[in-house]
């Protein structure tokens, strides 16, 4: 297999007031490119769902080109994949927020444990 070949393959498209759903057998990549991404369904099964009615249809194809949206990574998105080093030579509020919740997650854990002791040796159904 090429890398630019997909086999069964589901692809999610929201839009204003409908979801498009594509699913297909095979899919080539036409465009990898972030900026303009396009693919070539082959022999599958489009889907638009209405999402304020019930004005939904599918209908089969052979070969289907479509252009996708541009990927964008959102800020949040790209605080959440940084390395902790990143997170940690960066100067961004939102870098070192997510930094901190990372390393409370250790702390919180034992903090939890902890706590769970001696509620473990109380009797099911008994007050204090």
């Amino acid at each position: 297999k090429t890398a630019n070949h997909l086999t069964d393959a589901l692809i999610y498209v929201r839009g204003g007031h409908h979801t498009n759903l594509y699913r297909a057998q095979s899919v080539e990549v036409l465009d990898a490119s972030p900026a303009s991404p396009a693919v070539r369904l082959k022999t599958g099964t489009a889907y638009v769902l209405d999402r304020e009615g019930t004005d939904d249809n599918g209908q089969n194809y052979d070969n289907f080109d479509i252009a996708l949206k541009p990927f964008v990574p959102s800020a949040e998105s790209r605080h959440k994949s940084a390395s902790p080093a990143e997170l940690a030579r960066s100067a961004d509020p939102g870098d070192a927020a997510e930094l901190q919740w990372r390393e409370s997650r250790g702390l919180t854990t034992v903090l939890m444990v902890l706590l769970a002791i001696p509620f473990s040796r109380i009797k099911p159904r008994q007050g204090r």
